[in-house]
């Protein structure tokens, strides 16, 4: 992913980011966002394309809808850490984005992590449940994780619940949101953060009614 402004340098159409899965890309896309592009994601990716690029059907899975690690509890309060510290050698404010959008670009290989690898020990990370208060509650969550509100990631709001000297997950219904939403925190420095590989749609695939892959094929 480091050549990804290099290949749209000059480029003034809107740009569509396409991987197999929609995870790359969404990574991609917002990197692209916040250098001032305007960039897209195709949603599930060329999964959606054609049964023959398909790299979901395989991932969908109902493996831990009853796991003793997947509970209903209500989400105790958030925490808050310092921020990291950034020292990228620049003075401008410019310089500082470009030099944070290079270094976020080379951090994607190792974002994502299994479902299988979190829940053999979920107490091991510092983790967030991307979704609203009613479902954190109604359809479960890895036991531990904390309910994270989506757009509320601001200095002003709830910036601070990555921990930047522990291993934190942030997992979403597709693994989609929280790949663009880990670009966007790996650019502010919080480098040790990852996404659950294709979401909630690899862990309790058929208790969702939405946000899940619709197998079209």
């Amino acid at each position: 992913m480091t050549g990804i402004f290099d290949a749209v340098d000059g480029v003034i159409d809107p740009i569509l980011v396409v991987c197999y899965s929609g995870q790359s890309a969404a990574y991609a896309h917002m990197l692209l966002r916040l250098a001032g592009y305007e960039a897209y994601s195709l949603k599930w990716g060329m999964s959606i394309y054609d049964a023959s690029l398909d790299v979901w059907t395989s991932k969908c899975s109902n493996s831990y809808a009853n796991d003793e690690d997947w509970v209903t509890t209500a989400s105790v309060a958030l925490p808050a850490f310092d921020p990291p510290v950034l020292n990228t050698g620049k003075t401008t404010g410019a310089e500082i984005l470009q030099a944070r959008l290079t270094a976020a670009a080379a951090m994607w290989s190792g974002t994502t992590i299994s479902a299988a690898d979190v829940m053999a020990d979920p107490s091991a990370y510092n983790i967030m449940c991307y979704w609203g208060a009613g479902d954190y509650t109604t359809l479960g969550h890895i036991d531990g994780a904390y309910q994270l509100t989506p757009k509320t990631l601001k200095s002003t709001q709830n910036l601070y619940v990555f921990d930047p000297d522990a291993d934190n997950i942030l997992y979403c219904w597709t693994g989609q949101t929280a790949a663009a939403t880990i670009a966007y925190l790996k650019v502010l420095g919080y480098e040790n953060v990852s996404s659950i590989s294709f979401g909630v749609n690899s862990m309790i695939y058929a208790q969702l009614s939405t946000n899940k892959w619709p197998k079209p094929w």
